[in-house]
């Protein structure tokens, strides 16, 4: 019964203003079109699993809305120029090509599409402040310079949303509908683009690196934080506790 009072005052401790204001980033960079807040969920755990997804998406896809239209439709939706020939892969990333000219697919790239408000834009600022603010409280821990209490590192691991929360801040659109149900039965006729996908095949493995590398600063950092003088001595209590009991045996 002891426990129970001690789990309540846990939970009414306040919890870091920058680990709340980290939030909003998990939801800017898992937003999904998709109408079910099943798929929406696993979207965004899927996002917080693979941090390329939602930097490849942010960043190397662009603000184009044609673009981030077509990022989420399958394969079945494309075909290869003027030979109606169905692509292998999508046209995305590594394999990226633009839409033909001679048609015209700005009236569902509408329906699917909308302008950011005021507060969809201030929303990532928040986040993006708390965040810097969070890393810079996590590398003072690392050198000694100041002590944190609680939750220093979390800010550092979601760092890597620095760059979608910067192109929420800047695009002027966003996906609200689901383009699959747009593009229904439409095939999109796709041109190669030399320029572009050459410029792709240094971008991409630059996000894919930075995405693989980045998150793992917040455990250098904690393997490098020097530990406390409370820590130090609970585990010299511990290890003479354990020690005793080894003696008596």
């Amino acid at each position: 019964m002891t426990d129970f009072p001690e789990f309540v005052h846990r939970l009414l401790e306040p919890i870091p203003q920058y680990v709340l204001g980290c939030i909003p980033a998990i939801a800017i960079v898992g937003a999904s079109p998709t109408d079910k807040f099943s798929r929406k969920l696993i979207w965004v755990l899927r996002s917080l699993g693979c941090p390329f997804i939602g930097i490849l998406y942010s960043v190397n896809v662009g603000g184009n809305e044609q673009s981030r239209c077509l990022f989420w439709l399958p394969v079945d939706n494309f075909v290869k120029g003027e030979t109606n020939i169905k692509l292998r892969y999508r046209p995305i990333g590594l394999y990226t090509m633009k839409p033909s000219d001679n048609q015209d697919i700005d009236e569902y790239v509408d329906r699917c599409t909308a302008k950011i408000s005021v507060l969809e834009r201030l929303s990532p600022v928040i986040s993006l402040y708390y965040i810097i603010i969070g890393g810079l409280a996590g590398i003072s821990r690392t050198t000694g310079s100041n002590v944190c209490d609680d939750w220093p590192y979390i800010p550092i691991l979601l760092s890597w949303t620095i760059p979608a929360l910067c192109r929420r801040i800047i695009s002027g659109n966003l996906v609200v509908r689901d383009p699959k149900k747009e593009f229904r039965n439409i095939k999109i006729k796709m041109d190669d683009d030399p320029d572009d996908r050459s410029q792709k095949r240094i971008t991409v493995p630059l996000t894919a690196f930075v995405s693989i590398v980045f998150p793992w600063l917040s455990v250098l950092l904690a393997y490098f934080t020097p530990q406390s003088d409370t820590f130090v001595e609970v585990n010299i209590l511990q290890q003479s506790v354990l020690y005793g009991h080894l003696t008596v045996l």
